[in-house]
């Protein structure tokens, strides 16, 4: 589906130049080639990105909405365990198509977590740049070392 007319030459030569991995342009050459004016040209690849930012946004909220629903069918089959293990209070069941059974498990307890030894602590840590701290620095005349700021140009399609 898509929400724009594009023209079919446009579309083909897209897909034919892209990877469909990482959406990467390996070939350019069939666009280039393409013998049509160049505004139509623009035009339709505009309206090809625009397209493809509207189906990404409709993948995304379709994702969302299949994470809500797995995390809801987690929970109520964790909630429906914890009612059947009430219920059977330790006894094993069965039937041609379920089987009830338990088994011994251990778990570790945190009293309190100052008392643990070094030896039993597991230490982590990440950094990362503070890129907004960098900018600023950078724009106020502080140099940072292995950092500088490169000027762009973000274009936007609409």
């Amino acid at each position: 589906m898509t929400l724009y007319e594009i023209q079919e030459q446009i579309k083909n030569a897209i897909e034919l130049g892209f990877d469909p991995e990482t959406g990467e342009i390996l070939d350019a050459s069939a666009l280039e080639q393409l013998q049509m004016d160049r505004d139509e040209k623009i035009e339709n690849i505009c309206l090809y990105i625009k397209d493809l930012a509207a189906e990404a946004t409709a993948i995304k909220a379709e994702e969302s909405a299949l994470a809500d629903r797995r995390k809801a069918s987690e929970r109520k089959g964790e909630s429906l365990k914890r009612y059947l293990q009430a219920m059977l209070d330790g006894q094993k069941w069965k039937s041609s198509k379920a089987v009830v059974s338990y088994r011994k498990t251990q778990s570790v307890i945190v009293d309190n977590l100052d008392e643990i030894p070094n030896d039993f602590m597991r230490i982590k840590t990440t950094s990362e740049p503070d890129k907004v701290a960098i900018k600023e620095a950078l724009k106020a005349g502080t140099e940072v070392a292995g950092c500088h700021l490169e000027e762009g140009q973000s274009m936007s399609v609409k």
